[in-house]
């Protein structure tokens, strides 16, 4: 791997264990509080992958 790729992904391991550790204080925060369950959630974003399409196929 290059200097530069081993930036990024060092970069991305670090984003994840912030994300993660700020995913279980809001887990943390479901009880105290009595929030739904699904409460922490909502503060991700989660992305949607739809069918591949048959792009340039004639139909």
């Amino acid at each position: 791997m290059s200097p530069g790729v081993r930036e990024i992904v060092a970069f991305i391991d670090d984003v994840n264990a912030a994300r993660l550790s700020l995913y279980g204080t809001l887990i943390g925060r479901v009880q105290q509080h009595g929030l739904p369950r699904d409460w922490p959630n909502r503060f991700f974003r989660r992305s949607v992958r739809g069918a591949r399409s048959s792009a340039g196929q004639p139909q």
